[in-house]
Parts: C-alpha cells; sequence; structure tokens
C-alpha cells in the first residue's frame, strides 16, 4: 500500500502540483495519463524516492520495492 498525502511541487513561484493525495492498495493497477509537464515524471520520482517534494508526504511499507526508469538514459 502506498500512501501520498497532501503532495506539493513547486518550483519558485509556478506550482506544478498541488495537495495530491491518494492511495494505492496491493492489488490495484493505476496509469498516469496527461499532457507534457504536467508532473507525471515528477510524481513518479517523488514515490520512487528520487525526487523530494515541497510539502506532503509519501508513506509504504519498508518491504515494498519501487522501480523506476527514467525517460532519457545516462551516457
Amino acid at each position: 500500500m502506498v500512501s501520498v498525502q497532501d503532495l506539493s511541487v513547486s518550483f519558485g513561484s509556478f506550482d506544478l502540483l498541488s495537495g495530491i493525495s491518494f492511495l494505492i492498495n496491493e492489488q490495484d493497477r493505476i496509469g498516469l495519463a496527461g499532457k507534457n509537464g504536467a508532473g507525471k515524471s515528477t510524481l513518479l520520482k517523488i514515490i520512487a524516492g528520487k525526487q523530494s517534494p515541497t510539502s506532503g508526504s509519501v508513506n509504504m511499507p519498508k518491504e515494498i520495492t519501487i522501480g523506476y526508469l527514467p525517460q532519457n538514459m545516462a551516457v
């Protein structure tokens, strides 16, 4: 179970994500859709622990493993 509570991400005065909350249960299957620049990759980076939110929290049991494959491969 992954719990995202009141997550916000800001870059200067620009709010990319604001007050996002949701719960992903063990049997859930999810997908993210949205226009370019909507914050999909940023949200996934935060859930994977690769980026910190401006505010809010992501909570999950320690036994959960999150895999993240970046859009751009490092050369």
